[in-house]
């Protein structure tokens, strides 16, 4: 489960030279629809400047920020540091100029380069291996408007204490003009969600996407009841970093690193899919990409490697993924190592009870707007995608404890906004669950319950009656929720 974060105080506004231009300037980024949230600061990353200059802005900005995260998180960067995977050299496939980027990146911010690359690979090292703080999550969804696809995605990686005060918005250009946009984490040179300038033309010219990474736990075996396992095996016995290792010498490079070379060379919808699904990767993940045509949205669900599998969003349809397999009984899609037979479902239901959660309320919402859109209601971007994804992603549990900011995306129109979350929604649970769309009934008897505030340790512990939990393919009340592996006896 994502473990709370203390609030810590944001960063301040950024320096003249970087502050965010209106849309209506000329050059600004996104005109047509363009919006920024004062919350993140804003700067522009050139990619023509050496790289001891491109991020000077941003070090300068931040570097006492960092300084104090870097003291506070001691211990937990340390075991970072200390990972199998994130102390691993940089694999021969990686660009080497991300390489100078980080060096020159840790001499702006005054720590060592060793500490600066391996926040490179803790993508890696917390989908391989079992790491203390361990907070990780996402929900990412396309909708299929009439004029394009928005794509949404939280970012629930909270996984250092006050990480939200070092989230920056980067404009990345290249020969004068914007490349890409993307928010980010200072210190982190790859991309966990960007979209790439483009957009489309009265005349059907279409250059823009948008690309979202999700966390993957790699297959690890098999419950006794049949379901996949995902509880990461003691170091000494886990197979995927030596796997890791193998397909580094091989070529593969880390994953938000492969997003970012994404964007920044590929210069429509089909390259970019095309250039992911043959890169080979070090770590699992999921990869939610948008278009700028309707139509124009597909999930990769990424093994090591070159393992992949495709699913396309349909005509007026929705994608949604969160942190497991997109397939009707979450059964695996690749063929992994595996390591042994589990016979608890508390660890199951942790690691995925969540995220099923997210899903089933991520789907329900955006499925819930495509009816009204059906039954008369405008299906546009601006009508039916936005609102329905704003919407969708301020609510519990899509929005919790554990996420960073919020983004949507919308490479039609060139619409790209994102915000420093502010946690979910309080709802009253009588008040919610009067909406029936939202709702579940529980497995064992006839009591509709709500999902809130289901990412709370507390809430958990105190065992409140308006809690709603999926365990295996039901949802169950507090009263009925099963707690040994026999009364698991429901499968979707």
């Amino acid at each position: 489960m994502p473990k709370r974060r203390r609030a810590s105080a944001a960063p301040g506004p950024p320096t003249p030279a970087t502050r965010p231009r209106p849309s209506s300037e000329p050059g600004a980024p996104h005109g047509r629809g363009y919006q920024s949230s004062d919350a993140i600061p804003r700067f522009v990353l050139d990619l023509d400047q050496p790289c001891d200059e491109r991020w000077q802005a941003v070090a300068h900005a931040f570097r006492p920020t960092f300084q104090r995260l870097v003291a506070r998180n001691k211990d937990l960067l340390e075991a970072v540091r200390a990972n199998a995977v994130a102390s691993a050299p940089p694999p021969p496939a990686c660009p080497p100029g991300y390489l100078q980027e980080v060096h020159a990146l840790a001499a702006l911010l005054r720590q060592p380069a060793a500490l600066l690359w391996s926040l490179q690979l803790s993508y890696e090292a917390f989908a391989l291996t079992q790491l203390p703080g361990d907070a990780c999550g996402c929900t990412s969804a396309a909708v299929d408007c009439d004029d394009g696809v928005v794509h949404a995605r939280t970012l629930d990686w909270a996984w250092l204490d006050g990480m939200d005060s070092l989230l920056v918005d980067l404009d990345v250009r290249r020969r004068g003009e914007l490349l890409y946009r993307c928010t980010s984490v200072v210190g982190f040179v790859g991309v966990l969600t960007g979209m790439r300038a483009g957009g489309s033309s009265p005349g059907g010219g279409v250059g823009g996407f948008s690309l979202s990474l999700n966390y993957r736990r790699p297959f690890s075996g098999a419950w006794e009841d049949g379901w996949p396992a995902l509880e990461l095996p003691p170091p000494r016995k886990n197979p995927f970093i030596a796997a890791s290792k193998r397909h580094a010498a091989r070529g593969a490079i880390p994953v938000a690193l492969a997003l970012r070379l994404a964007l920044e060379t590929c210069s429509s919808y089909e390259s970019a899919c095309s250039m992911l699904l043959s890169t080979p990767l070090l770590a699992p993940c999921y990869i939610l990409a948008a278009g700028g045509r309707p139509g124009e949205a597909v999930l990769l669900t990424c093994g090591l490697g070159t393992a992949r599998t495709e699913q396309h969003i349909v005509p007026g349809g929705v994608l949604c993924v969160t942190n497991l397999d997109p397939s009707p009984e979450e059964t695996p899609s690749l063929p992994e190592p595996t390591c042994g037979t589990f016979g608890s479902v508390e660890a199951k239901d942790f690691i995925q009870g969540e995220s099923l959660l997210r899903r089933d309320m991520m789907l329900k919402i955006l499925r819930r707007a495509r009816a009204s859109a059906m039954r008369g209601a405008s299906s546009s971007a601006a009508a039916l995608g936005f609102t329905a994804c704003a919407n969708a992603m301020a609510t519990s549990p899509i929005s919790n404890s554990s996420t960073l900011h919020t983004t949507i995306m919308c490479p039609a129109l060139e619409v790209f906004v994102s915000q420093r979350s502010d946690g979910p929604k309080k709802f009253e649970s009588h008040g919610f669950a009067a909406d029936t769309a939202l709702c579940e009934t529980c497995f064992r008897c006839d009591r509709r319950v709500a999902c809130i505030d289901v990412n709370s340790a507390s809430a958990v512990e105190s065992g409140p009656g308006s809690l709603l939990r999926r365990r295996g393919g039901a949802y169950y009340c507090w009263t009925h929720l099963p707690l040994r592996q026999k009364d698991l006896s429901f499968r979707a």
